[in-house]
């Protein structure tokens, strides 16, 4: 399951806006909205990697399984 807390802090340290984020992996800011609040925490593994690339970080990272990000 996706990590919300960590999914917003890392979208806000790389100074992406909600809609900034979403338009970078093909989805609607909404969407981005229900997975930083936790109404949607499963995401399909393609959607995570484009996260992950977007943000610059690792799935696991946004996943909760990895402390720190990649360098």
């Amino acid at each position: 399951m996706l990590n919300a807390k960590r999914l917003r802090e890392r979208r806000t340290s790389q100074g992406l806006s909600q809609e900034g984020l979403a338009k970078a992996i093909g989805v609607d800011r909404h969407y981005i909205w229900k997975l930083e609040t936790g109404m949607h925490k499963d995401v399909r593994g393609s959607t995570l990697v484009k996260l992950a690339d977007a943000l610059d970080c690792t799935t696991d990272y946004l996943l909760g399984r990895q402390r720190k990000v990649a360098a």
